[in-house]
């Protein structure tokens, strides 16, 4: 089922929202307790979480009606911004791989 809904900003706005939360996260943990082994699980747990969010806003986005043009260039950009949430969320994730402590 297909679901019409007026063209929104709040996809734009959830996706990049979810990778700040993300990113504030895993600097919080690694700030208040730094060179502590469990700093990756918690950053892993966190990439593993917000790539789960954006994964589900961007497939709510893709069921969505968008009908007139302004709705599909909305639709087109917060599928964008998905995106690059996803790109910016597995780079502030990538250190926790890379560096072990």
């Amino acid at each position: 089922m297909i679901i019409s809904r007026p063209a929104s900003w709040q996809p734009v706005l959830s996706s990049l929202s979810i990778w700040f939360v993300h990113f504030i996260g895993c600097w919080a943990v690694s700030e208040f307790s730094p060179h502590r082994w469990w700093n990756h699980v918690m950053a892993w747990v966190f990439t593993i979480v917000a790539l789960a969010a954006v994964g589900v806003l961007h497939w709510r986005l893709e069921r969505t009606d968008a009908r007139g043009d302004l709705a599909r260039w909305k639709r087109r950009f917060a599928r964008g911004t998905t995106m690059i949430a996803v790109v910016a969320i597995l780079f502030t994730g990538w250190p926790s791989v890379a560096l072990l402590p």
